[in-house]
């Protein structure tokens, strides 16, 4: 139910259910997925960078020295995690194995395709305005919304994800590197009592 073929509903239940950010998700590769040992691999996140010259895209891009980066197109690139703890593996659980694969397939299928899992029609890049339109659109059609009336954002997935593995007793080390953090108290910013 949750697998449309456009793969909407998808990326964000993979950020419900790992706690990634939205740019991890939006740059989450088919490469990344190894359906035979069915594990994750969270190694890059997507985000435009700046050109040199604004607006002059001749100009090339500010990019650090030490920084790894894949350009995809225009000023969309792939980016490591700004920590170590930001690349990790996830286990793929049985129920998203069939949805992702299938994601996958029909990503792998666009000609002229970026390797992005979610992405346009076209295989370009869903950048994270588009993101959030299309999360609280979804949120506005089935009438849900914050206690305050305004809509979730995507980056309360962590929050919920971080809450559920509490709730659920799951080890401090298995939340960290779901959460691709470095340290406990940061995951635990993340909880709240259920």
């Amino acid at each position: 139910a949750f697998h449309r073929g456009d793969g909407i509903g998808l990326r964000w239940l993979v950020a419900l259910l790992y706690g990634w950010r939205q740019n991890e998700v939006l740059g989450l590769t088919v490469e990344a997925l190894d359906f035979t040992s069915n594990l994750a691999w969270m190694q890059w996140q997507l985000q435009a960078l700046p050109y040199n010259t604004p607006r002059d895209k001749k100009s090339g891009f500010r990019v650090p020295a030490d920084f790894e980066c894949r350009q995809l197109v225009d000023a969309w690139h792939l980016v490591r995690p700004k920590s170590a703890a930001g690349q990790r593996w996830a286990p793929i659980p049985a129920v998203l194995v069939a949805p992702l694969r299938a994601q996958a397939r029909a990503a792998a299928q666009i000609p002229g395709g970026l390797g992005l899992l979610f992405c346009h029609p076209d295989g370009r890049p869903i950048n994270g305005k588009q993101d959030r339109e299309q999360w609280h659109d979804l949120q506005a059609t089935v009438g849900v919304s914050h206690p305050s009336g305004r809509p979730w954002t995507v980056h309360e997935c962590r929050n919920t994800a971080a809450s559920r593995m509490r709730n659920a007793g799951a080890d401090e080390m298995a939340q960290l590197q779901l959460m691709g953090h470095a340290d406990i108290k940061t995951t635990q910013g993340y909880q709240t009592v259920s």
